[in-house]
């Protein structure tokens, strides 16, 4: 039996246990916090940097920064002291209506011949605007020598087949494939223009045969395009009669060539580009892209956009990697546009310097999963971050091919996508042509004309992309 100071001793040591094992889950509590407030003191201080704040003495801020004040509107219109700009007038007016008095409108006393006038011109609608309709009478002939009936050629102007005329047929697709205007409000706006009445079936049908009419000039698109040293593309959802397609595109400075497929595989940039590509493409990091010959650059803005994401999670050791990739990428894209003031070899010295300084960037391992993972993202395409240094005309970006599909999805949204693979092509085909005829300074209903006006009179079509 243990003696009453052995009893008194154990109570003490039982006592000494729980106040130790207090002071240790006081100790991780405290280290949980002290933890968390340097994380919310490394968010803080980037965000002080972001602004472009300097730190307070000792390096940490006492206080969360200041909401950004808001940016004070700019007045609309040119500057005070600039000369003002206005609609130019018609040099020959079409129309002019004489305006005389016969009497002051003041005093009611006659009034002699006019001392002068004041010109007042204006561009307006015609009253009724009226639907031209045009009879192609082609007469025949005997023809003593071939012993054969003869006919006149076709009109310039004139279609081979179907009750619209051409002119009309490019305004359709000119309203649907670049300003995005469905069927039945195209069908409405001719019946109130031109009082045509036509469904809207009949105007998807005419947009099909149109589509045909430019299919040679859409497959020299593709040739051209593989002949280009710098291709950008991108792709996005797209829906044929309820089934899930993609629609592909396909630009570079010159020309832009879309592509409807049921498949978002490598197979389509594949077909499109050639077994024989030896251009860059320029592209995301989607896995379709990493195959096709020839050489190739990853979007930075992607990059970019997934640092942004994952900085706002606020890891302290992301946000550290993120400075420093953002910092060497950037002077990356400096770089590029000084290089037609620095030599050759000054040129090549930056360039090996910025990709050591990533190659470092890559090294070492992190907690953070992110880091661990955009890391191993650079490893993978180490070689296509920097390509646009090496490769005059190649820019770091694929804002290019967002722009170029940016109507197509505005369509999308608003018709829903195609109801059958016809339509699908003809959409395709007729967005490259209106698409390239903008990058060449011309209008699809100008060139469609020139091409209709060749073809009947037996003539090659004329080149939409001129070198």
């Amino acid at each position: 039996m243990p003696t009453p100071q052995e009893m008194t001793q154990a109570k003490r040591i039982q006592k000494l246990e729980k106040e130790n094992a207090a002071l240790r889950q006081e100790n991780r509590d405290l280290r949980a916090l002290i933890n968390k407030q340097e994380a919310r003191i490394a968010v803080l201080e980037q965000a002080l940097k972001d602004q472009g704040k300097p730190l307070p003495p000792g390096g940490t801020p006492t206080a969360p920064p200041s909401p950004p004040k808001p940016k004070k509107k700019k007045k609309r219109g040119r500057r005070k002291g600039h000369k003002g700009q206005s609609r130019s007038s018609p040099q020959t007016p079409d129309l002019t209506v004489d305006l005389f008095l016969d009497s002051c409108p003041r005093c009611n006393s006659p009034l002699g011949k006019p001392s002068g006038h004041r010109d007042h011109i204006v561009e307006d609608l015609p009253e009724v605007i009226r639907l031209l309709a045009i009879l192609y009478r082609h007469h025949r002939y005997w023809c003593p020598g071939c012993q054969s009936m003869v006919e006149a050629p076709p009109h310039p102007e004139e279609p081979r087949h179907g009750k619209l005329g051409f002119r009309t047929l490019l305004f359709c697709a000119d309203l649907k494939h670049r300003l995005g205007i469905p069927y039945r409000k195209i069908r409405e706006l001719l019946a109130s223009l031109g009082g045509i009445r036509i469904s809207s079936g009949a105007i998807q049908q005419g947009m099909i045969r149109l589509a045909a009419f430019f299919a040679g000039i859409y497959m020299d698109l593709i040739e051209t395009l593989r002949k280009a040293r710098a291709v950008y593309a991108d792709e996005t959802g797209w829906k044929m009669d309820g089934l899930r397609w993609w629609l592909w595109v396909f630009t570079n400075a010159e020309l832009t060539v879309y592509q409807a497929a049921p498949t978002r595989a490598s197979v389509v940039p594949k077909a499109i580009l050639g077994e024989d590509f030896s251009g860059t493409v320029i592209a995301d990091f989607y896995s379709a892209y990493n195959s096709l010959p020839g050489k190739a650059q990853k979007c930075l803005a992607h990059f970019f956009r997934e640092l942004k994401a994952c900085a706002a999670k606020g890891n302290p050791a992301f946000l550290v990697f993120r400075d420093r990739v953002t910092r060497l990428l950037k002077q990356a894209i400096a770089l590029r546009s000084r290089r037609e003031t620095m030599s050759e070899s000054a040129f090549a010295r930056r360039v090996e310097k910025i990709r050591r300084r990533l190659g470092e960037c890559r090294r070492g391992s992190s907690t953070d999963p992110d880091v661990e993972r955009l890391k191993n993202r650079m490893s993978i395409f180490q070689d296509e971050f920097l390509t646009f240094l090496m490769e005059p005309g190649v820019e770091p970006d694929n804002n290019r091919a967002e722009r170029a599909i940016r109507p197509a999805v505005i369509a999308r949204k608003i018709s829903g996508g195609n109801r059958s693979e016809k339509g699908a092509e003809a959409h395709a085909i007729l967005m490259s042509i209106i698409q390239t005829c903008r990058q060449q300074g011309t209008s699809i209903m100008e060139y469609g004309m020139s091409v209709l006006s060749a073809r009947n009179a037996g003539k090659p079509d004329p080149v939409l992309v001129k070198s």
